[in-house]
């Protein structure tokens, strides 16, 4: 199977060069980047709290 098709597949784009021209023509705004950089951090921040609780029960049933 060639990659377009997989990528075509995966994604609404249909090579790469389709991907990274629609990158480039739809550059964020410094607010909107700045919106999106702490909609991440607190995403890390949930997973880690997650993974913690994870791990803090494993470890109570290894006991």
């Amino acid at each position: 199977m060639k990659a377009n098709n997989i990528m075509a597949k995966l994604t609404r784009f249909t090579s790469f060069e389709a991907l990274k021209s629609d990158a480039e023509e739809a550059k964020a705004t410094p607010a909107a980047r700045d919106k999106a950089h702490a909609e991440f951090e607190e995403f890390v921040k949930i997973l880690q709290r997650e993974l913690a609780a994870k791990k803090k029960v494993q470890s109570a049933d290894e006991r």
